[in-house]
């Protein structure tokens, strides 16, 4: 089986009270995947926000970074840890106005 390099999500983000998928966009992960970046762009002229990002494992909720990581407006977070996803598993992030792109590495099919 071949793997590819690609982005592997670009949206959205905008839930400050609850956690939503970020990769995949919804369920779990369906292929082995391998994160290499996730960037998240706070897109307020004027306002800070903030970010938790959570893996989903086996039904298991962990916590991947810091809680509560304040943006300032038009600020920039990178994750750039490596993250190794399984079938079943999922990136899930809480925050609002982040514009995102995850990249990464996907077994093909």
């Amino acid at each position: 089986m071949a793997i590819i390099i690609k982005s592997l999500a670009n949206q959205r983000l905008n839930s400050a009270s609850s956690f939503v998928n970020v990769y995949p966009d919804s369920g779990t992960a369906t292929r082995p995947a391998l994160i290499k970046s996730m960037r998240f762009v706070n897109v307020s002229d004027t306002t800070a926000a903030t970010l938790t990002l959570q893996l989903t494992h086996g039904g298991t909720t962990k916590q991947i970074g810091p809680t509560n990581i304040s943006v300032p407006a038009k600020g920039l977070y990178v994750e750039k840890q490596e993250i190794t996803l399984g079938v079943g598993d999922a990136i899930k992030a809480r925050g609002a106005q982040f514009d995102y792109v995850i990249s990464g590495i996907e077994r093909e099919a």
